[in-house]
C-alpha cells in the first residue's frame, strides 16, 4: 500500500509542507532548512519518535498526516503538553483500531545508506535490530546441554552468541582430544614398565640373598682371623723354640720359618681365590633382586595409574561425545536463526556478514546496494516507506548507482531521501 500525500504542520523547522511522494523523493537544502524536520515528522506520525520538543517554537500545536492510496488517513498531533494518540480513519471515514494501525505501521525500515556506510559490527547491529529472531536463552541452554554447564548464554545477537559458544566448545573438544590421546598413550606404554614378579615373593628372595651374602662374608672374615691367629701362634712357638735352641738349630729355624710362611701364603691365596669367586656372585645376585624389587614396587603404582587413567579416558570419551553433539545442535540452531533474517542468502561467520557465501565488504558496489535495498524492502511494512538520511556519506558513483537501483524497481515503495545542497531554501524533488 503506497502513500499518496504527506502533510506536515508546525514540526521543528517546518511551518507547513505538503507533497505527494513518488518513487524517490529527495528533500534538498542547506543546513537548518528543515530537511531533518521532514524525516522527524514522518517518524512522529509513525510513532517512532514521540518527543514533544518537536513542536515548532512559538506554536501551540502541530501535526503530521499520511494519506494512503486507498484514502486511509493517519494523523498524529502534538502540543506543548505532549504528543497525542494516533487518529486513523479508513477509506470510509470510520476509525481504525490499534490492531489495524499496528498492521499498517511496523516501525521504520532499514536505512540503506546507513547500512552501506556502517562498519562490520554496526552492520550486524542494524540487521539484528530489524530481525524477528526466535532464538531464546533456553534454546541455547538446551543446545549446549551438558557440554559446559558454566558457559554463559546471556547477551549478544543470536548468531554471534552461537558462534562464540561453538568456538569455545571447539576449543574444549580439541583440548579433550589431546588429553585423551596423552592418557591413552600412557596406558598403551605402561605394560613395558610392568614387572612380572609378585612383590612379596621378590622381597623374600631378596632377604634370603642378602642373608647368604652376609653369611659368606662373615665366614671368610672369621677364617682370616683364625688363620692370622694360628700363624701368630706358630710364629710365637718357633721364636720360643728358637731362643732355646738358637745355637744348635739356627739352620732348622730358618727352614721351618720358610715353610710356615709358605703355608700361610698358600692358605691366604686359596682364601682370596674362594672369596673372589663367591662374594661377587652373591653381591650381583643381591643387586639384581634389589632392582627387581624396585621394578615390582613401581609396577604396582603403574597398574593403579592405568586403572585410574582408563576411568578418566572413559569420562573423556563421554564428555567429547557431549561436546560434539552440542556443536551439531548449535550449528542447527544457527541455521534456524539465519532463517529468521529479513532476506535469504545472508550468513554470519566470525562476526562478518556474508551474502551468497561472499563477505559483504567484498561485494561490488551494485551488489551491496541491492542487498541494502532488499533489506530495506523487507522491513518497510505495509506502508512501503523507506527513509534515507546521509546520502552525502556516499561517493558520487555510489549515489548514482543507488538512485538507478531505486528507480529500476517494480514495486510500490516510496524512498524519501535528504540531501545537503548549497541553498537557503528547502526543496522537495519528486521522481
Amino acid at each position: 500500500m503506497g502513500i499518496s500525500l504527506i502533510t506536515i504542520t508546525n514540526i521543528m523547522g517546518i511551518e507547513r509542507l505538503e507533497f505527494a511522494p513518488g518513487r524517490l523523493t529527495i528533500i534538498k537544502g542547506g543546513n537548518a532548512t528543515g530537511k531533518t524536520s521532514v524525516l522527524e515528522a514522518i517518524k512522529l506520525v509513525l510513532g517512532i519518535d514521540l518527543d514533544a520538543a518537536m513542536l515548532r517554537v512559538g506554536q501551540e500545536k502541530g501535526s503530521a498526516v499520511l494519506v494512503l492510496d486507498d484514502k486511509t488517513r493517519i494523523r498524529r498531533g502534538i502540543t506543548k503538553n505532549g504528543v497525542g494518540a494516533p487518529n486513523v480513519r479508513g477509506p470510509d471515514g470510520a476509525a481504525i483500531g490499534q490492531r489495524g494501525l499496528d498492521e499498517l505501521i511496523t516501525g521504520v525500515s532499514v536505512n540503506p545508506i546507513e547500512f552501506l556506510v556502517a562498519s562490520r559490527k554496526q552492520r550486524l547491529e542494524i540487521l539484528w535490530a530489524h530481525a524477528s529472531v526466535s532464538i531464546t536463552d533456553d534454546d541455547l541452554s538446551e543446545a549446549i546441554g551438558e557440554a559446559d554447564e558454566q558457559l554463559s548464554v546471556a547477551g549478544g545477537n543470536p548468531v554471534e552468541l552461537i558462534e562464540a559458544i561453538e568456538k569455545s566448545l571447539v576449543i574444549q573438544r580439541r583440548a579433550f582430544k589431546a588429553q585423551m590421546k596423552e592418557r591413552q598413550s600412557t596406558i598403551d606404554t605402561s605394560p613395558q614398565k610392568l614387572g612380572d614378579g609378585n612383590p612379596e615373593e621378590v622381597e623374600a628372595r631378596l632377604t634370603a640373598a642378602r642373608s647368604e651374602r652376609d653369611s659368606a662374608d662373615s665366614r671368610f672374615r672369621d677364617f682370616r682371623i683364625r688363620s692370622e691367629r694360628s700363624m701368630g701362634e706358630v710364629d710365637t712357638g718357633i721364636l720360643k723354640w728358637h731362643a732355646q735352641e738358637l745355637e744348635k738349630l739356627s739352620s732348622e729355624h730358618d727352614r721351618r720359618m720358610a715353610e710356615a710362611r709358605t703355608l700361610r701364603d698358600r692358605v691366604t691365596r686359596k682364601l682370596d681365590a674362594e672369596e673372589e669367586a663367591e662374594l661377587p656372585a652373591l653381591q650381583a645376585a643381591v643387586r639384581d633382586l634389589e632392582e627387581e624389587n624396585r621394578t615390582v614396587l613401581a609396577s604396582s603404582g603403574v597398574r593403579e595409574l592405568c586403572i585410574e587413567l582408563e576411568a578418566k579416558v572413559a569420562v573423556d570419551v563421554n564428555t567429547l561425545d557431549q561436546v560434539r553433539a552440542a556443536i551439531e545442535r548449535l550449528r542447527d540452531l544457527k541455521v534456524r536463526a539465519l532463517g529468521d533474517l529479513p532476506i535469504r542468502g545472508l550468513d554470519i561467520q566470525d562476526g562478518e556478514l556474508f551474502h551468497e557465501g561472499i563477505p559483504f565488504h567484498r561485494l561490488n558496489t551494485a551488489q551491496q546496494i541491492l542487498v541494502a535495498l532488499e533489506l530495506a524492502t523487507a522491513t518497510a511494512g505495509q506502508l512501503g516507506l523507506i527513509i534515507m538520511d546521509g546520502i552525502e556519506r556516499l561517493d558520487c558513483e555510489t549515489q548514482a548507482k543507488l538512485r538507478e537501483a531505486i528507480m529500476s524497481r517494480d514495486d510500490d515503495l516510496h524512498f524519501i531521501m535528504t540531501k545537503v545542497i548549497d541553498s537557503a531554501e528547502l526543496e522537495v524533488c519528486i521522481e
